[in-house]
């Protein structure tokens, strides 16, 4: 990713053209925080009382999540130097919420397996596209700062979405509670891909572009 300000020289250094993807992709991280950070605890609960698989399929469904993640960063790798962003944004959204729900109602533990890693998939495709948006959008001037906000609404978001999401699937069961937290993920998604949309664009042929292209064709990178 490349920092490329989109306010003009003089502007307000978080003009609206600048806070309102912001916004949006803090909505993304946010909504993602909890759900991830639920995730991270039912996940145990879906291996150990749902299917009754005992320690050994916690781990099976950690595997899944790496197999799923390597999965997610080859296709972002593919994705991420395009000009728009935007599919690639709702995409990862909407696989991430397929695989959630998809792990909410899995009868046996392959398919919660082959749930999970489609899961990761999504999520890590929405991060590295994010990430990429917000390096974009954010001048220089104020990313760090902006950054550690991010950053520190994310970790109580995620923090509250491990507490909060295994209370309400002993309460309600964790399909439910998954089957909603993909809704929310999609929502998020496309709401906020729709906000940063102006920023999740590059102009073809621009000096961040070529040099962004010069980089990746280096054979370290290969």
């Amino acid at each position: 990713a490349v920092a490329r300000p989109c306010a003009p020289a003089g502007a307000p250094v978080l003009a609206p053209q600048v806070l309102v993807p912001i916004l949006g992709l803090a909505l993304i991280d946010v909504v993602g925080s909890v759900v991830g950070g639920g995730l991270s605890v039912l996940t145990v609960i879906i291996a150990t009382t749902d299917l009754g698989g005992g320690e050994e399929a916690t781990g099976f469904l950690n595997a899944g999540i790496g197999l799923g993640g390597f999965i997610g960063a080859l296709i972002a790798g593919a994705l991420v130097l395009r000009p728009s962003l935007v599919p690639a944004l709702i995409g990862g959204s909407v696989v991430y919420a397929i695989g959630l729900a998809a792990l909410g109602f899995a009868p046996a533990l392959g398919v919660a397996i082959a749930a999970i890693a489609v899961a990761a998939a999504g999520s890590i495709l929405v991060e590295v596209t994010s990430t990429t948006i917000f390096q974009r959008v954010v001048p220089d001037a104020v990313r760090g700062r902006t950054l550690g906000i991010l950053g520190t609404v994310s970790t109580i978001a995620f923090a509250a979405g491990s507490f909060l999401l295994p209370v309400l699937s002993d309460a309600i069961g964790t399909g439910p509670v998954l089957a909603t937290g993909a809704v929310a993920v999609a929502i998020a998604g496309v709401a906020g891909a729709l906000m940063a949309a102006s920023a999740a664009r590059r102009s073809a042929g621009s000096t961040a572009d070529l040099r962004v292209n010069r980089l990746a064709g280096l054979p370290l990178f290969a």
